[in-house]
């Protein structure tokens, strides 16, 4: 179990605590499968608009997390316009975690009814694998078992199942690394295992800067390689994939930009030392990085995979940064609370990261998204404003007893 689950189980003991994010997680997750639902589908919100009779405004609220105000009626018209069923049930908090932690635009995707590969002939299963499609990922767990019973897994039938053959009937609802990441056996021993065979692809794509393979498998190599920084952090790879940084970037133009947001991510992931720093910090002065995809924001995110993680002096730089170039055109209290809840910052972390921002003098945004994220109370504030007195600026002690009005 990884830091940041353990945190939230943690966490979860706090009734307000755990209804509140339910309630987060709810919005967030349909307002994000609306927007993947309708681009997996080549929809404008427009044209999905024109498709239900409303407006484009109606779409572009229903699409956002602020919303909350779903109407039943409403998104059983959605579903059937996209060629989905909409289910709603009562769950426990547990299951929660699962979620929570699964939450992608991968995993949010469903075909539609045309493309349901139950209803395709050519995909109906054979008697002895209907028995176990009701749960794919225990078929996918057990294949990998076998796979790893061998005394050395031949890493090209990982290769395979990567490229998305020989996955269960229903696989195509999801992209490859997901089913694998979900059946991956906890024990060290496997783990090690796969990690020996991701490096073995990953040599493979170093020699031949292209790999031999779709983009569609390079893509899912990746994602599967920055799934197992969350639990499997290894030098190996880490250093496999600075190599290939170095052979990527001398043909970026031979890459797809979905293999080099894919590749971006494990190289995030993986970061054993400090050497991307000025990197990422460059990137967000820049507001892009010199060849990988992604936004300042994205660079942020990487800082808090440096060690230790979060590495909370490279992470009050980058909102340092972050405050100068946007000021208030950023939500830097999300920002804040995505940092809290990945990686479990505790009181001493929190009480850290407000020295470094006295310390780096964060734009007023900054110092307003912290203190609305922790919510100290009003006694706590003004201490915290009287202690850092003497070393912060008048606006920060200011804004500090200011924003503690609204907590």
């Amino acid at each position: 179990m990884n830091r940041w689950r353990e945190h939230l189980k943690d966490q979860f003991r706090d009734r307000m605590f755990r209804e509140t994010f339910a309630t987060e997680h709810l919005n967030s997750s349909i307002a994000l499968q609306l927007t993947v639902l309708r681009e997996q589908r080549g929809l404008t919100q427009g044209q999905l608009a024109e498709l239900l009779e409303t407006k484009q405004a109606g779409i572009s609220r229903l699409e956002s997390a602020e919303y909350g105000r779903w109407n039943l009626q409403t998104l059983r018209n959605i579903a059937y316009k996209l060629g989905c069923r909409l289910r709603v049930s009562f769950e426990t908090f547990g299951t929660l975690l699962d979620e929570s932690e699964q939450l992608s635009r991968s995993a949010l995707q469903r075909p539609g009814f045309e493309d349901d590969p139950v209803f395709k002939q050519d995909a109906v299963p054979t008697t002895p694998l209907q028995d176990r499609s009701a749960d794919p990922v225990a078929w996918v767990r057990d294949m990998m078992t076998r796979w790893l019973g061998h005394e050395e897994p031949d890493p090209a039938q990982l290769a395979q199942w990567l490229s998305g053959h020989g996955l269960p009937p229903v696989g195509d609802q999801e992209e490859p690394f997901v089913w694998l990441s979900r059946a991956l056996p906890c024990d060290a021993k496997s783990r090690n295992s796969v990690v020996g065979a991701l490096d073995h692809l990953l040599h493979k794509v170093q020699q031949s800067a292209r790999g031999e393979r779709e983009g569609r498998y390079q893509v899912n190599l990746f994602r599967l390689v920055a799934e197992l920084g969350e639990t499997a952090l290894s030098r190996t790879l880490s250093s496999r994939l600075a190599g290939l940084y170095d052979v990527i970037r001398g043909r970026v133009s031979e890459w797809r930009r979905s293999e080099l947001s894919a590749f971006r991510d494990a190289l995030v992931r993986h970061q054993m030392d400090e050497l991307r720093i000025g990197e990422w910090l460059e990137t967000i002065d820049n507001g892009q990085h010199y060849f990988l995809p992604g936004t300042p924001v994205d660079a942020f995110r990487a800082l808090g995979y440096i060690p230790a993680r979060p590495n909370l002096e490279a992470m009050a730089e980058g909102l340092r940064r972050l405050g100068i170039r946007y000021w208030d055109d950023l939500n830097y209290q999300d920002l804040m609370r995505e940092v809290e809840l990945r990686f479990g910052l505790g009181l001493e972390a929190r009480d850290r990261l407000f020295v470094l921002a006295v310390e780096k003098n964060w734009p007023e945004p900054v110092i307003k998204a912290w203190v609305g994220c922790f919510a100290p109370t009003r006694d706590e504030s003004e201490a915290i404003a009287d202690s850092v007195g003497q070393i912060a600026p008048a606006t920060i002690t200011e804004v500090v007893k200011t924003q503690s009005q609204f907590v």
